[in-house]
């Protein structure tokens, strides 16, 4: 993966909408479920933020992470292959 950090710490985080209780994007269009408690947390003692990249479904969310378009990804299964994230 290439990965473009700039100096305000924002990553591109891929959201599947409707993923619970991982994840999904609600009404107002905000993240929440388990994995934005996971992120807040690391926003909160690490100082980096999530810029949200919402997609239709996990199939898209694993497109657009092939393409970098995200950075970050919350998922429950190992790859079935071999991925390099760095």
């Amino acid at each position: 993966m290439n990965c473009d950090y700039n100096e305000k710490n924002i990553f591109n985080l891929c959201v599947d909408p409707d993923f619970m209780p991982y994840e999904k994007i609600n009404s107002q269009g905000l993240h929440e479920g388990l994995f934005d408690e996971f992120l807040s947390l690391i926003t909160s003692k690490v100082g980096v933020q999530f810029k949200l990249v919402p997609s239709k479904n996990y199939a898209q969310t694993m497109q657009f992470f092939k393409n970098n378009q995200c950075d970050v990804v919350a998922g429950d299964v190992a790859p079935k292959t071999s991925v390099n994230y760095f």
